[in-house]
């Protein structure tokens, strides 16, 4: 156990420290729960699903509580879904599309790339046979590993490129293809044969003994001769993809897109519906536990039915894979629309979420949020706007007047509310009841954000590459002719209009908007896909992470440690916490008091520092300040008198400069604390008295 000796004059503490229930955590992850599952895959008691961008995560409790298991995956790319998992020998096997396989032996706790020999970086699908497992690849057919997924070799001679789906009965190996029909080899893949399947996109496969079903996108067929004859089963099923089967117990069950889940009590010479509960239709893997079977959605997570589908649970908690595309505060309840997954409300502080109800489908896309008086307004990607006057309770169509129904941004300013569409900027003066198009600004144009200045209006048109303006309250709109390229964000201090875009960081304002330049410098990644400010700090979510500007004179620099999924579409600042979505990591939050980051100047320190914070003693806040003559990475790090972590202040990479850190400590008690820095080779430590 490490001891460190802090000497103050007269008095030698010798303190151990620990790490006991730290107070701030840096960015915590907080749903809400479901998203997109493309797999699930049953070990033992090991329950295991494979999501679009936030890896795999491990359920050991069929499905009561789920977490994350994805160190050393790919995360945080625009599209890096895992379609596949499975076990081989000591491993645990994930197939990525696009990103080829990783394995882990430690049981998901580190992963490492593991494609050597494959012939596609696009994983679909795997299947055994003993000891030999192979991988179903879209564009490169089908390979084999005999070291349980350290690396591998074709084994596709004479079968299509496209594969979909691979199954395994005795020592057969079975292929579905995109274009071509069921394929079969009888030899560990040295060699295949095209069966009789009478429908070129086949999908899914479900083996059985002897038996085999296949779906496809025009139904079920089955075969009970290796594929030699098919049998079409597929009276009552609506004409849909079938991306799932399964069997449980006497029902044959069959997962569809967009349709839900059907059963058949009769091997599938009829269908029925099996959707009672079911909140997403959007099916795309089914797996049994006993006598429990699992459904994954595109956009509503998991879901469990113990009566073979007459009812059904969502099973999501901790499964955070949602894409959050905007986020809204009024009192204390927190908005959150999410892309295909609907829209959801915290009344604490998001530790836990509640699907809304009675707003639409659950696999609405919602795009923006405007809270007007006691109204909440939604705007969606395809039914125009919507609004609430009971706290989400309740939703009704506000889009009287609206010629377009893709939403693309909201801004409530005085009474008026502003929404930005594909095709103009409307604006309503009685609460959403009646929409009046603007004047002057391009047609063609999407105006993905809006922000309100004093008496102007601003409206970023990513298409037509500018920023416009109004002054008369939406009536009339003049380009401002920024050289802004693919601006995407907006927000306003009470003296600067910022704009992020997508390539070339922020600009900032200062003169009403009749000129533009680069806001500060410092470390920022250029793609920003949204900005939020709490007055005074800009915070920026882009395709890096998240990134803070602590004063117009200040520098921009990264507040990422602890945010698993990098790529951030949405911010929200409340209550003294700054909220952020991520694309398919679900939201997280962190302490504004955190995230005081960027350079206090510009001037480079000739030396590492660590100043007696002020005021001392205080009550509950308090600023530290630091300095760094090179760029380090920095930990700060409050502890109590007994050496366990009370904070953790910074834990991250800063660029040179002077820094100022606010801590908070309201949910302290009375006494002397400490506070230990660490910048590569410096460490100091000073104490600090909180008074109650």
């Amino acid at each position: 156990m490490t001891r460190f000796l802090w000497y103050f004059p007269c008095i030698v503490f010798a303190l151990t420290l620990c790490h006991l229930n730290p107070l701030n955590a840096q960015w915590v992850s907080i749903g809400p729960g479901g998203g997109n599952v493309r797999i699930l895959y049953v070990n033992g008691s090991n329950l295991y699903a494979g999501t679009d961008g936030a890896g795999v995560f491990l359920s050991t409790n069929g499905g009561a509580s789920w977490s994350s298991i994805s160190t050393g995956l790919p995360l945080s790319l625009d599209y890096s879904p895992v379609y596949a998992v499975t076990v081989s020998g000591p491993n645990l096997v994930a197939g990525l599309y696009g990103y080829g396989v990783y394995i882990s032996s430690d049981n998901g706790a580190s992963w490492s790339a593991s494609s050597t020999g494959m012939t596609s970086g696009f994983i679909h699908s795997f299947a055994s046979i003993g000891s030999n497992l192979f991988a179903g690849t879209f564009g490169g057919g089908v390979d084999i590993s005999t070291d349980n997924g350290a690396t591998w070799a074709y084994a596709g001679t004479g079968l299509p490129n496209y594969i979909v789906s691979v199954a395994s009965s005795g020592s057969n190996l079975f292929a579905a293809t995109y274009g071509n029909g069921v394929w079969i080899s009888t030899n560990n893949g040295t060699s295949w044969t095209s069966t009789s399947f009478p429908s070129s996109y086949a999908i899914s496969l479900l083996t059985n003994g002897a038996t085999i079903y296949c779906g496809a996108y025009n139904g079920i067929w089955t075969s009970t001769n290796s594929g030699s004859n098919w049998t079409a089963i597929k009276t009552g099923l609506p004409n849909s993809y079938v991306y799932a089967l399964a069997q449980s117990g006497g029902y044959l069950l069959a997962g569809m897109d967009g349709a839900g889940v059907y059963a058949s009590t009769n091997n599938g010479a009829n269908w029925s519906v099996a959707n009672t509960n079911l909140t997403n239709l959007t099916l795309r893997t089914f797996v049994m536990i006993g006598s429990n079977l699992y459904a994954g959605t595109l956009g509503g997570g998991v879901f469990v039915t113990n009566n073979n589908g007459a009812s059904w649970s969502p099973s999501s908690t901790g499964l955070y894979n949602t894409t959050i595309s905007a986020l809204a505060a009024t009192g204390s309840s927190i908005f959150c629309g999410t892309h295909g997954a609907g829209l959801f409300l915290s009344t604490n502080n998001g530790a836990g979420w509640s699907a809304i109800s009675g707003f639409g489908t659950a696999s609405d896309s919602i795009t923006a949020f405007a809270v007007l008086g006691t109204s909440v307004y939604a705007g969606t990607s395809s039914r125009g706007i919507y609004r609430s006057t009971n706290n989400g309770t309740s939703w009704a169509p506000v889009n009287n007047g609206l010629t377009n129904v893709y939403v693309y941004s909201l801004l409530a300013v005085g009474t008026n509310l502003y929404a930005g569409m594909a095709g103009g900027i409307f604006v309503s003066t009685n609460g959403g009841a009646n929409w009046t198009l603007g004047t002057g600004e391009p047609l063609s144009g999407y105006y993905v954000s809006l922000a309100g200045l004093g008496t102007s209006v601003f409206a970023a048109d990513r298409y037509n590459n500018d920023v416009y303006k109004s002054t008369d309250n939406g009536m009339t709109w003049s380009a401002l002719h920024t050289n802004i390229i693919y601006p995407y964000a907006l927000t306003a201090t009470a003296t600067n209009v910022y704009a992020g875009s997508h390539g070339n960081g922020v600009y900032v304002s200062t003169d009403n908007g009749t000129t533009w330049g680069s806001a500060a410098g410092g470390t920022l990644d250029g793609y920003v896909n949204a900005l939020a400010t709490d007055g005074t700090a800009i915070y920026a979510g882009t395709d890096g992470g998240v990134y803070c500007l602590p004063s117009s004179s200040g520098s921009w620099g990264p507040v990422n440690t602890d945010l698993a999924v990098l790529k951030v579409t949405s911010c929200l600042v409340t209550g003294g916490t700054l909220f952020v979505g991520t694309a398919g990591g679900g939201a997280w939050k962190r302490a504004l008091t955190e995230l005081s980051v960027g350079p206090s100047s510009n001037e480079v320190p000739a030396q590492f520092s660590l100043s007696q914070n002020y005021p001392n003693p205080f009550n509950p806040n308090t600023t530290i300040k630091f300095e760094l003559p090179t760029s380090s990475h920095v930990s700060l790090t409050v502890y109590d008198i007994l050496g366990r972590e009370a904070s953790v202040l910074v834990n991250e990479k800063r660029e040179a400069g002077a820094y100022e850190v606010k801590f908070d400590g309201s949910n302290l008690a009375s006494g002397v604390y400490f506070y230990r820095i660490q910048a590569g080779s410096f460490v100091q430590t000073k104490r600090l008295l909180l008074l109650r």
